[in-house]
C-alpha cells in the first residue's frame, strides 16, 4: 500500500477547492508525486491490473466480454487500456476531477509495450494478440 495516502487525500481535497488548485495539484504530482517517476507509476498500474484482473476472473471466470466501471481515471487511463487489450467489452471510466492528460496517455500507450509479456501472463492472451 502506498505511504501517506490519507494525507495525500486531504491535500488533494483542499487543493480542489482553491482557485487553480487542480493545476497546482497536477504540477505537484509531476514534480514530487506519483507522476515524478512515470515508468514506476506505469509499473504500479500493471500490478494494479494483476490484482483487478484476478478479482474479475475469480468472480466472473473470465475477462473477455465483461463490462466494467472504473472510478478515478486519473491522468492516463492505463487500466482501461489493459482490460481492453484482454477482451473486456466496454469500460465506463469516471473521475470527480478531470485530470486526463493527452500527453501522459500517449506516453503510457508508447510504454505499455514493455509490459505486454506480464499482461499476457496475467490475462492468458498471447502477446501477439495484445500487440
Amino acid at each position: 500500500m502506498r505511504k501517506h495516502w490519507k494525507l495525500k487525500g486531504v491535500i488533494q481535497g483542499l487543493l480542489s477547492r482553491l482557485p487553480y488548485g487542480v493545476a497546482l495539484n497536477s504540477a505537484l504530482q509531476k514534480s514530487s508525486g506519483d507522476l515524478s517517476d512515470f515508468e514506476d507509476h506505469l509499473r504500479r498500474k500493471v500490478l494494479d491490473f494483476r490484482f483487478y484482473s484476478e478479482q474479475c476472473r475469480d468472480t466472473f471466470g473470465r475477462l473477455d466480454g465483461l463490462e466494467l466501471v472504473e472510478i478515478g481515471t486519473g491522468w492516463f487511463p492505463m487500466l482501461p487500456v489493459m482490460f481492453s487489450l484482454c477482451g473486456v467489452k466496454r469500460i465506463w471510466t469516471f473521475d470527480k476531477t478531470r485530470h486526463l492528460n493527452a500527453e501522459l496517455t500517449f506516453r503510457g500507450l508508447k510504454s505499455i509495450g514493455q509490459h505486454l509479456p506480464s499482461i499476457s501472463e496475467m490475462s492468458g492472451q498471447p502477446v501477439k494478440e495484445l500487440e
